[in-house]
């Protein structure tokens, strides 16, 4: 018998800046692929619904984790009742200067 958790999905201030510079980034090249890409993290970030520990812990002190899409790393934190969307970053940032 499996235990599903029931959480709450909260974007941050942070994460959504972070998705609007992605999607104006890519759409210099191409609007169509700044829209997959967008939507296609906006899934991932759905998925933590369904399996919200499915993250690898990056931070186990302040248990933050990242799940990847493509170049991307979505950082998360996860407490008993929520999932908080910190950030979504390029694979190469250093994710030791951010803020949380």
């Amino acid at each position: 018998m499996y235990h599903f958790m029931k959480v709450n999905l909260i974007i941050n201030e942070k994460a959504n800046q972070d998705l609007i510079q992605i999607k104006w980034y890519i759409a210099q090249d191409s609007k169509f692929y700044a829209n997959k890409t967008v939507n296609e993290i906006n899934k991932r970030i759905e998925n933590l619904l369904l399996f919200p520990e499915m993250g690898k812990v990056i931070d186990k002190d302040e248990n933050i984790r990242q799940i990847i899409y493509k170049s991307y790393k979505i950082l998360y934190k996860l407490d008993s009742k929520n999932i908080y969307i910190l950030h979504i970053i390029y694979h190469s940032r250093n994710i030791l200067n951010l803020k949380f």
